[in-house]
């Protein structure tokens, strides 16, 4: 558009009054730009707002997030640990389904008792082997 009006500057054909209402249309455009251009930033502010709102969030979730898994962690130990006090006052001797709260080690504090494999824990003197530390073999194990 800018070339039409450098022309009709320097051409004499072209009235005047022409080359003003270039102007007018001009400016009214360059106007309609400017409300458009001020309007896209004030969306842009908006959303700039609702993603910092967004990301405070996400942070708050995410400790909340945290917070849960350690307190989940926290559960579980103490139900491990109830488990082993529950066994632990349990009378010798009888045997127990292995697997709930009892600890992850070959021999439990009671040295009579033993893990034989994924199955139950015994006591050696229930054993077919007459309470020798060898773990009996499983057709015989009572």
């Amino acid at each position: 558009m800018g070339n039409i009006i450098a022309r009709a500057v320097t051409r004499p054909d072209i009235h005047p009054n022409l080359i003003a209402d270039f102007h007018t249309q001009i400016d009214a455009i360059a106007e309609k730009l400017a409300a458009n251009l001020a309007q896209f930033r004030a969306h842009a502010e908006q959303i700039n707002l609702r993603i910092a709102k967004y990301e405070s969030q996400v942070a708050k979730d995410n400790h909340h997030h945290q917070t849960m898994l350690e307190a989940r962690m926290t559960l579980r130990a103490l139900r491990k640990k109830a488990g082993r006090l529950e066994n632990a006052t349990k009378k010798r001797g009888i045997p127990r389904i292995s697997g709930r709260g009892l600890p992850e080690k070959k021999f439990i504090k009671d040295k009579r008792r033993r893990r034989i494999g994924p199955g139950r824990i015994v006591r050696c003197s229930e054993r077919a082997s007459g309470g020798s530390r060898v773990p009996a073999r499983r057709s015989h194990r009572f």
